[in-house]
């Protein structure tokens, strides 16, 4: 099996490239935008969230941080994250955040009980072959009653080759359907699909979240009078909620 968790050299080497792109901007440009990023965040998916504030929640792969800011910042007090990149992790900790160097699947298979487990950009990543266990797995490691949040490129977007052509170590893609089914199978008992969208939390978001819903009526009568079928998602890259009863 080729993927990150066999340690591929020639893909940790593009990884570890794009990590150390990263780390060449300041921290105060870092912070600023993980704090634009932690503001779409809190009205995209507040209502996916754990009411307890002391909620185990696991980021994996965490990346440089982004959604552990946003946890920070949110009020959460038992979190962490695990990333492969040590330069990412690096990142995180000057920023104060809970991450450390790791594989994301052994971090799962290790876990239990957690509330949330928050995996972006991290499915085009791996072999398809390797997302049904890597699925079930995030579902074992669930408490009754956790969900898992997980962002990718859906397919079925109008521009949904863009994300999956963007990063030289992504490996594959599916639409909204596909990724939704993979979560039913591995024991999820409600999936959700939400396309990225403007959310209102400065006065010109409302603008752009009239024009958008304006330009997707527009375009599903279009497609619907062409005898195709109106898009479901509307974004390069979308997420799925999934819950475990």
């Amino acid at each position: 099996m080729e993927t990150i968790r066999t340690g591929k050299k020639d893909y940790l080497k593009q990884y570890a490239w794009q990590g150390e792109r990263m780390a060449k901007s300041s921290l105060e440009a870092i912070k600023a935008s993980f704090e634009g990023k932690a503001l779409w965040y809190r009205y995209f998916i507040k209502d996916y969230l754990p009411q307890d504030k002391e909620a185990p929640i696991l980021d994996a792969p965490c990346g440089h941080g982004n959604f552990l800011y946003f946890l920070k910042l949110s009020g959460y007090r038992n979190f962490r994250g695990v990333d492969i990149d040590p330069t990412r992790v690096r990142i995180a900790k000057q920023l104060g955040l809970p991450a450390e160097v790791g594989d994301a699947f052994s971090m799962i298979e290790q876990a239990e009980d957690l509330a949330l487990i928050v995996s972006l950009d991290f499915l085009e990543h791996i072999e398809k072959q390797e997302v049904p266990k890597f699925l079930h797995n995030c579902w074992q490691a669930l408490k009754s009653g956790g969900c898992l949040i997980v962002r990718t490129p859906f397919t079925d977007s109008i521009l949904g080759a863009y994300d999956l052509g963007n990063d030289f170590t992504h490996k594959w893609a599916a639409n909204s359907g596909v990724i939704e089914g993979l979560f039913y199978e591995a024991g999820f008992y409600r999936a959700v699909v939400k396309d990225e969208r403007p959310v209102c939390y400065k006065w010109l978001n409302y603008l752009r979240l009239g024009i958008f819903h304006f330009a997707k009526t527009l375009t599903n009568l279009y497609l619907i009078a062409l005898g195709f079928g109106p898009l479901r998602v509307w974004s390069r890259s979308g997420y799925v909620i999934g819950y475990k009863d």
